[in-house]
């Protein structure tokens, strides 16, 4: 009997035991299954989301691509047509926002009054080639006007846009930003547009009516071109809006050449409103860059001229004269400069000439004075001498030969006297020519010396460039520098994050195995507990037993 009640306790323990680790492990599924579900409701959201957007824009690409039929008018701009020209202009400036700034039409000259004040910064060459004849109320029809394009007040700007109409960069980035984003939505339902096509739509936010995007071509192709303007043109017609602001069409981003485009765009607006013109009341080419101010300022007077040919020949030819006599009565004048020039230069070497010769002439006769003085002096003393000896007066004859023999010593001194004198001449000459010399030679080390000093100056500017050369280059150096300190501070900071990765991983490699440890922990205290109770129920099945059994041996006793 103990045998069996022991392996009655042994099942019951085991089957317990396995009750509870079938608990536990539906427990941990229940937790895992929890998990998996919340991450499966994750991705279901995001494939949802992107899903949603995938069939949005597809939808959208089946309505530009597949439609059959595309609007060139929104619904929004077909009910504005209806009531546009019957509001006032006060009623529309206050439906403007507060802080939209505006260009009325009015301040706009007209290329028959702005021609004027730009003809003669243009060149005669470009004057001079017209393609079309004068034709005065075209010119009364035509603008060309610098500024920014979306603050004009105007029927219709026109926007160079991209196939999908939907915004981009340049001006139609521009314009999509000073509409809002109602001009997107709206376009949005006209399906897109193909290159050389026209669309309208309105301005919302801008002070314009409407606007008409169309697609211009990349690179050079100048029948694309032309189709932007005539359909633009077309459908400004057909809508019969009376005014039209073109920006320049594909000569940004998509590198048409802007002195092409430019003769594209005035040879068809000339020819559209030489049938047209009774239909439209004003074309401004609005311009934003200064290369295309300069090229329309030169193109325009070829396309729309103000003046006739024959008067500007006449023009040009009798200004040539002008100038051809203007630069002959300057050369007269140079050449008569030129000459009062050398006159002067010879008239003040002159004048130097004859004050050394005058120079030298005084000091010559003062050397004469001193000579005949000197000579004077010697004679009266010879003369002094027979009455200072009165006994030996000499007779007539020594008298006689005395005279002879002064007047010949007198005219031998006087001989002297001229040869004395051309020596000193000489000599003085020689020496103011030794003089002349020496100021040459000055002047000419003053020059060397000024040469000296601008090499020495050049050389000192070469010292300082290379100085800041090498600055600059330590510079450049130290920039290097810090830069590699920088690299090198980037790859030590990935090395401690790596580091701080693998601290932060075995640290929850750690936090793991004390979980672990603390779920082992707890699991062995939950069977100790199991394997309590179960010993207190198998106690207590034994002492219902025993007393079972105790009952049974009274019974049979």
């Amino acid at each position: 009997m103990k045998e069996e009640i022991k392996e009655m306790k042994e099942e019951i323990k085991k089957e317990k035991k396995e009750e509870i680790k079938k608990e536990m492990k539906e427990e941990v599924k229940k937790e895992e299954t929890k998990k998996e579900k919340k991450q499966k409701k994750q991705e279901e959201v995001e494939m949802d989301e992107k899903k949603a957007k995938r069939i949005i824009y597809n939808e959208m690409m089946k309505k530009t691509r597949e439609i059959e039929e595309p609007k060139k008018v929104s619904d929004l701009a077909q009910e504005k047509l209806k009531t546009y020209f019957q509001q006032p202009l006060k009623d529309r400036r206050e439906k403007y926002p507060r802080y939209s700034r505006y260009v009325p039409i009015e301040k706009v000259k007209k290329w028959e009054k702005f021609y004027p004040e730009i003809k003669d910064t243009v060149d005669p060459r470009f004057l001079l080639q017209q393609k079309f004849p004068v034709n005065q109320t075209l010119n009364n029809k035509v603008a060309i006007w610098r500024g920014d394009i979306t603050t004009l007040e105007i029927d219709a700007i026109v926007n160079a846009a991209n196939s999908s109409l939907l915004g981009g960069g340049g001006v139609d980035g521009a314009i999509h930003s000073a509409a809002g984003s109602g001009l997107r939505k709206e376009n949005a339902t006209l399906g897109g547009c193909r290159t050389g096509e026209a669309k309208l739509s309105t301005g919302h936010k801008m002070p314009c009516g409407f606007v008409l995007s169309t697609v211009g071509p990349i690179g050079e192709d100048p029948d694309a071109l032309e189709s932007c303007y005539k359909e633009s043109l077309d459908l400004l017609k057909e809508v019969e809006l009376k005014s039209i602001g073109f920006c320049c069409i594909s000569t940004g981003i998509f590198g048409y050449p802007n002195r092409n485009a430019a003769e594209v765009a005035l040879q068809t607006t000339r020819e559209w409103m030489e049938k047209n013109h009774e239909k439209i009341d004003l074309i401004i080419f609005v311009i934003f860059l200064p290369v295309d101010w300069t090229i329309y300022t030169h193109l325009m007077p070829q396309y729309f001229p103000v003046e006739d040919l024959d008067h500007l020949q006449k023009k040009f030819s009798a200004q040539k004269i002008e100038k051809i006599q203007k630069n002959q009565e300057k050369k007269k004048q140079k050449e008569k400069e030129k000459l009062e020039k050398q006159k002067l230069k010879e008239r003040k070497e002159w004048e130097k000439r004859m004050k050394k010769e005058i120079e030298i002439e005084k000091k010559q006769k003062a050397k004469m004075l001193k000579q005949q003085s000197q000579n004077q002096d010697k004679f009266e003393t010879k003369k002094a001498i027979p009455h200072l000896q009165p006994d030996k007066l000499p007779k007539i004859n020594q008298v006689e030969e005395k005279k002879d023999i002064k007047v010949e010593e007198k005219k031998d001194m006087k001989v002297e006297e001229k040869k004395d004198i051309k020596v000193e001449e000489k000599k003085d000459i020689k020496v103011e020519e030794k003089k002349v010399e020496e100021k040459v030679d000055k002047q000419d080390i003053k020059v060397e010396e000024k040469k000296d000093m601008k090499v020495e100056e050049k050389k000192d500017i070469k010292v300082e460039e290379k100085k800041v050369e090498e600055k600059v280059d330590k510079q450049d150096i130290k920039v290097e520098e810090k830069k590699d300190i920088k690299v090198e501070e980037k790859k030590v900071e990935e090395k401690v994050d790596k580091q701080d990765i693998k601290v932060e991983e075995k640290k929850d490699i750690k936090v793991e195995e004390k979980v672990d440890k603390q779920d082992m922990k707890v699991e062995e205290k939950k069977d100790m507990k199991v394997e309590e109770k179960v010993d207190k129920q198998d106690m207590k099945v034994e002492e219902k037993n025993r007393n079972i059994l105790g009952e049974t041996s009274k019974d049979a006793a």
